[in-house]
Order: C-alpha cells, then sequence, then structure tokens
C-alpha cells in the first residue's frame, strides 16, 4: 500500500459551498451552490444561527439575483417566524430575514400588502435605531423602495434623501439611494438633475461590474432619457444602446425602472415595435416567479402602449384580469385597465 493511499483530500466544509455562492454572478449555480451549503449544515449539526445565516443569503439570491418571489416568500415568512424566537435577540440576521420578508412581499404585491410591509419596516427600523447593525441602512432602503413601489411621492422623497445621507460611507448602498432618487427625479422631468444623479449612479456601479451590471444598465438609461430631453440626441443614442448591451449580458433580473425608462426613450423617438419588445423581455422574464404584481403591471403597460398606437388589446385583457385577480387589491391594476378598456376602440 503506498502513501497515496492514504491521502484523501477532505471534502469542503459548507462554509466553503456558502461563499462560493457569493462569488458565482450566475443566479441559477448561485442557489445550487448555497442549498448544498444549507444541506451540508443540517447534514453537520451546525448551530442554529448558522442555519439561520444560510437561509438569509439563500433568500437574497432568491430576491435580489433570481427575482423568484414565489420560492421566496413562504421560505421568508417560515424563517422570520424562527428569528423571533428569544434566542435569535442579538443575531443580526433575525432582522436580515425580516428584512427578506419585506422585500418577498414587495416583489409580490406592494399594494396588497401595504400596511404589512409598512408596519413591519415601522417595527424593524425601531429595533435597529440605536444599534451598530447596518441593518438600518437595509431597512431604509426598504422604506424608499417601499414608498416608490406604491408611488407615494413625497414620502418617497423624505425617504430617499435619509437613505442618501445615511448611505455616503456606504457605496453600496449609496447606489441604490441614488436609483430610488432617478425614479423620482424622472417623474419631475428634473432632466439636469437626473442627468447628475444618475452619472453618480453609473461611477458607483463601475467599482464592481460583475455584481452591478443590471444597476448599470438602470443608470445608464437614465442618463439616455436625460441626454434626450436636453436635446443632445447623438450622447442619448450612445447611452441607451450601451444600457441595452449590459441588461443583455446581466443574467440576474433586472428592476422595472430599466424597463419603464427604456421604453420612456423609444416612444419619445416613435419607435413602437422596440418599445415593445422590451416590455415582451421584461413579461418574459417575470413570468412564472411570483412577481404577480409587477408582471400584472408590465402587460398593462405593454397594452396602454399598443392601443395608443391603435393596436389591439383584446387578447391581452383577460391575462392582465387573472394575474390581478391573484392579488390582494385587485383594483390596484383593474381601476386601470377598465380605464383603459372604456378609452375608445380595443381592436
Amino acid at each position: 500500500m503506498s502513501d497515496s493511499d492514504f491521502d484523501i483530500t477532505p471534502e469542503p466544509s459548507f462554509w466553503t459551498w456558502l461563499y462560493r455562492g457569493f462569488d458565482e454572478t450566475d443566479p441559477d449555480i448561485a442557489l445550487s451552490l448555497i442549498e448544498k451549503a444549507y444541506q451540508m449544515a443540517v447534514q453537520a449539526n451546525a448551530s442554529a444561527r448558522d442555519l439561520l445565516y444560510i437561509r438569509h443569503w439563500w433568500l437574497q439570491t432568491l430576491i435580489f439575483d433570481k427575482g423568484d418571489i414565489g420560492q421566496a416568500l413562504d421560505m421568508a415568512i417560515r424563517a422570520a417566524v424562527e428569528a423571533r424566537k428569544p434566542a435569535y435577540l442579538n443575531f443580526m440576521q433575525r432582522i436580515c430575514i425580516h428584512q427578506d420578508v419585506i422585500h418577498a412581499y414587495l416583489g409580490h404585491d406592494p399594494y396588497g400588502y401595504s400596511d404589512l410591509i409598512e408596519q413591519s419596516i415601522d417595527y424593524m427600523q425601531a429595533q435597529t435605531e440605536n444599534t451598530t447593525f447596518q441593518c438600518r441602512y437595509c431597512m431604509q432602503g426598504a422604506r424608499a423602495a417601499f414608498e416608490t413601489s406604491i408611488e407615494r411621492w413625497d414620502r418617497a422623497e423624505v425617504a430617499i434623501d435619509r437613505y442618501i445621507e445615511m448611505s455616503q460611507y456606504f457605496s453600496h448602498h449609496l447606489r441604490s439611494a441614488y436609483l430610488h432618487r432617478c425614479d423620482l427625479l424622472k417623474r419631475r422631468e428634473a432632466w439636469a438633475e437626473l442627468l447628475g444623479v444618475a452619472e453618480a449612479a453609473d461611477e458607483l456601479c463601475r467599482k464592481d461590474l460583475d455584481e452591478y451590471r443590471g444597476s448599470l444598465a438602470t443608470a445608464l438609461a437614465y442618463q439616455g432619457l436625460a441626454y434626450h430631453h436636453l436635446g443632445d440626441e447623438e450622447k442619448a443614442r450612445k447611452l441607451i444602446r450601451s444600457a441595452s448591451a449590459h441588461a443583455v449580458r446581466y443574467k440576474n433580473i433586472i428592476s422595472s425602472d430599466y424597463y419603464d425608462t427604456m421604453v420612456d426613450y423609444y416612444h419619445l423617438v416613435e419607435n413602437l415595435p422596440t418599445a415593445i419588445r422590451i416590455y415582451d423581455r421584461q413579461i418574459k422574464g417575470l413570468e412564472g416567479l411570483g412577481q404577480t404584481y409587477w408582471e400584472a403591471r408590465a402587460r398593462l403597460l405593454r397594452a396602454r402602449l399598443l392601443k395608443e398606437h391603435g393596436k389591439s388589446i383584446l387578447k391581452e385583457a383577460p391575462i392582465i384580469t387573472e394575474l390581478a385577480q391573484k392579488l390582494q387589491r385587485p383594483e390596484a391594476i383593474l381601476t386601470q385597465l377598465d380605464q383603459l378598456m372604456a378609452s375608445g376602440s380595443t381592436g
């Protein structure tokens, strides 16, 4: 028997698999690595805190990278029930888990669960206000995301301003805060200011392009739209093309802000086929992921664009209605659909 017969390399620990998941840019591969880490941790009789830590990052990947809210929501609720136990009182991830629940509800049905989301944010911000936990930045980000999602713009402005103020030394959060600010400025048609904030977000995104390529695509789209309104169409076209190129290369879910802004641009330059293709791409990416409100919204906006250009929306209306009826507050979509259907010929 040779010495090599005893040269057995031990299998990596569950932490190794988890960290490999952190480094992976493909969300499906990352999820498989994190799931393996969790299974190994269970087999190794890891502590309850270690298991909760892994579940938090599993949820983060499902929600923010894959966008699979259907799978994340049930897992997040079960994890939150576990995190309320006294054993986790001084464990930072108990707050992170509640943040996961908030974002899962935001991804599924922000209007339908608005009361629950707001109460949860209020409670968790009170829990983190006088702590050193970085979760307080995440919770402020959740508030900004919530207020913009349900279009309470006055409250959104206050939340975003506070988020920017808090995040000056944390580029991850500052990038997110700037993009929320861009959404607000676009709606105000403050094009020069939008350009400046979008450029600042762009710079932060480029510090970690693999992680933030989707955010970069959104920042570039905002810049392109701003330049169009400021009268520099050459720069606008260049930035819009760059935004599209980055979005195509990005394997993770991209926010609705990217799609809305790209459609805004192509609508303004009267390129309906491209605008429709952008919505088609968004809808295809949302199907089957449990992002019920956002899919219904994308289909509604697509139908509105079609009708504006004299196209039929008779095939669209039943699909939108079916999605809306799955929401806690279907009227968030159905009221707008009824108004659209009543506004002249539907084709």
